[in-house]
């Protein structure tokens, strides 16, 4: 893994609100940024929709990355709650 980019590779523990690092199982490849539309939870247990990008994967789960009131989160998801977006969204460019 030494060789990928760090904007490309994100770690279990390096993501603020996360799936379990059993549940995101391995091995964690990098995702290439690419722009989707996410359920994500919350810290009250609900979840809501973000635009975000896509910055690592496994067979199981997507770390994605969106920006929410200037602020810049990651969580690791399930796949199933990530879909792609046909347009980058402005948290592409953060």
């Amino acid at each position: 893994m030494g060789g990928r980019r760090g904007d490309r590779y994100t770690g279990p523990e390096e993501a603020r609100y996360s799936l379990s690092p059993e549940a995101i199982g391995g091995p964690v490849e990098g995702g290439g940024l690419r722009p989707v539309r996410a359920w994500v939870p919350v810290n009250d247990g609900s979840q809501h929709r973000v635009n975000a990008v896509a910055v690592s994967s496994t067979p199981d789960a997507v770390c994605v990355h969106w920006i929410e009131d200037r602020h810049t989160f990651q969580a690791w998801v399930w796949r199933a709650a990530v879909r792609h977006r046909a347009r980058p969204a402005a948290v592409d460019a953060a």
